[in-house]
């Protein structure tokens, strides 16, 4: 009975839920109490499991800090002098997504 339920929930959220989510279904959904242990069992033998996860805290590493090639200087009088980026990662299904933007310091324009 619960394996059927695993697997409703799963599919309903198009395989999204892991542990979490499954169980927290069972509990709102089904109304059925059960250990977060039990579920991840379970889960494990019917081959389920979510994608993502919480996301992890990184410690920057000293080894790989980089040097400050601007001295935190960061006005410019003229366009074209300094630019400026910033990436993120944003996990997907199908593995992680890298967006990256690139300003002129001096108009505040995306230059790519």
């Amino acid at each position: 009975m619960l394996t059927g339920a695993f697997h409703r929930i799963h599919a309903a959220s198009k395989g999204v839920y892991g542990l979490r989510g499954v169980h927290a279904g069972l509990a709102l959904g089904y109304g059925v109490r059960i250990w977060r242990n039990t579920v991840a069992m379970l889960m494990a033998r019917a081959g389920l499991k979510g994608i993502g996860g919480r996301p992890k805290r990184r410690q920057p590493r000293p080894d790989l800090a980089s040097s400050d090639l601007v001295d935190r200087q960061f006005q410019r009088e003229r366009p074209d002098e300094l630019w400026v980026t910033d990436i993120t990662e944003h996990p997907t299904r199908e593995g992680e997504v890298y967006c990256a933007v690139v300003f002129d310091v001096c108009s505040r324009r995306v230059v790519g």
